[in-house]
């Protein structure tokens, strides 16, 4: 059994110290000219970035979000709790953030009742099932359904409906494609494998949008099937990028550096767990 906890700060950004930020990052080998940049930005309430060179105004901001996993065994629960709270309030003390605990959340993973009951009432938190979600991506122990992508949809849909389409060449609908539509889900595709349904969504609205400029489109308005669009040009297609194919090349790039990046912290982790060996 296990405990699954999405910990919230107080205020990130007002209270977490610079010059914690700046060790960490130093002991992650972040290179010293760029940890002087980032503290520049910290100590300003606004800063630049050149697109282009172009400058682009951008508000300084810090987002700070902690998720934990502590696998349970037969240890008692004021244990736990005085192992815990000792802890955050060191991490508190070195970084200057404290956990709010009203809006955490705690995910049991077969715990039994009288359990669970003492560590919510010790840790004064909310307690949820997955899915959850976590850096954007939804999280859970069984298969995902259709429900956990709609916000992924959504945020296509919300590109969608804020565009002149109706104002723009064929050429500039190809742009669009590529450049937005294509790349929305491409956080997503990278570590889950979208379901059928979720990509035949996400292909009914760039088809739509590519030859009607609206939500939805019938079968007389399609010149050609969406499979020929997604050729590229020297077969005969308009270079429109299959997302389907995309989601498979990402999830083999995770295969790849699974064999190759053996100096990353979240190999050795994946691997401790199952129980095999790291060279």
């Amino acid at each position: 059994m296990a405990e699954f906890l999405k910990l919230d700060f107080v205020k990130a950004f007002d209270s977490v110290s610079s010059s914690s930020l700046r060790s960490v990052m130093l002991a992650r080998g972040f290179p010293v000219l760029w940890c002087d940049w980032l503290d520049d930005i910290f100590s300003s309430s606004r800063f630049a970035v050149l697109l282009n060179g172009v400058p682009v105004r951008c508000a300084s901001g810090v987002c700070v979000k902690a998720t934990l996993c502590r696998h349970t065994s037969s240890s008692s629960l004021p244990t736990f709790s005085s192992g815990w709270f000792a802890v955050t309030t060191q991490f508190e003390h070195a970084t200057g953030l404290a956990i709010n605990y009203e809006k955490s959340i705690l995910v049991p993973m077969h715990v039994d009742t009288a359990r669970l009951s003492g560590i919510q009432s010790t840790l004064n938190c909310r307690v949820k099932g997955f899915p959850q979600t976590y850096l954007g991506l939804p999280l859970s122990t069984e298969k995902l359904r259709m429900a956990a992508f709609n916000p992924l949809i959504a945020k296509v849909d919300k590109y969608l409906s804020g565009w002149r389409a109706l104002l723009l060449s064929a050429g500039g609908h190809l742009v669009l494609l590529n450049a937005v539509l294509g790349a929305l889900p491409t956080f997503a595709m990278g570590a889950l494998e979208l379901p059928p349904v979720v990509l035949a969504v996400l292909d009914r609205l760039r088809r739509a949008f590519h030859w009607a400029a609206t939500d939805k489109v019938s079968g007389a308005k399609c010149l050609v099937s969406w499979e020929q669009v997604c050729h590229s040009r020297n077969e005969g297609g308009l270079g429109v990028r299959s997302i389907s194919a995309q989601n498979s090349c990402l999830l083999l790039k995770l295969l790849h550096r699974l064999y190759y990046a053996t100096d990353e912290s979240w190999l050795r982790l994946v691997l401790g767990s199952a129980g095999w060996a790291t060279t």
